[in-house]
């Protein structure tokens, strides 16, 4: 993990790659930026991009890794650092737990989406 709020690390995919255009080097500084601010950050590391099964999009891993601190920072209003949630419910119950959370994921900030095991399957 980054030692402080002003590193980061960066997904293998996107770092020490010069067959790629838009790669970023070891100790190189660049800036991180949200709506509500702008960061100079200095990339200290890599990580095995992790993969996930949570949708079908191509992208859908982290790219990027940052403090705590650096997110509360760059974005006010973060409450929760969870990247994806599994969520299990009695079999009995799974159609109004679905409406539910399908409730909350439209009525949440963009970004956030519900993905069904129906939809893995069917993928």
């Amino acid at each position: 993990m980054p030692e402080n709020d002003r590193e980061i690390l960066i997904a293998d995919a996107y770092a020490n790659n010069p067959d790629s255009n838009n790669f970023i080097q070891l100790g190189e500084e660049i800036e991180l930026e949200t709506e509500e601010d702008t960061m100079t950050v200095t990339m200290v590391g890599t990580y095995g991009k992790p993969g996930s099964s949570n949708g079908t999009y191509a992208l859908d891993s982290a790219a990027v890794m940052i403090t705590e601190g650096l997110a509360r920072e760059m974005i006010s209003s973060v409450e929760n650092f969870d990247y994806t949630w599994v969520i299990s419910a009695d079999p009995n119950k799974e159609d109004s737990v679905t409406a539910a959370l399908e409730s909350v994921a439209t009525n949440a900030p963009s970004g956030m989406g519900l993905y069904t095991y129906a939809e893995e399957l069917d993928f």
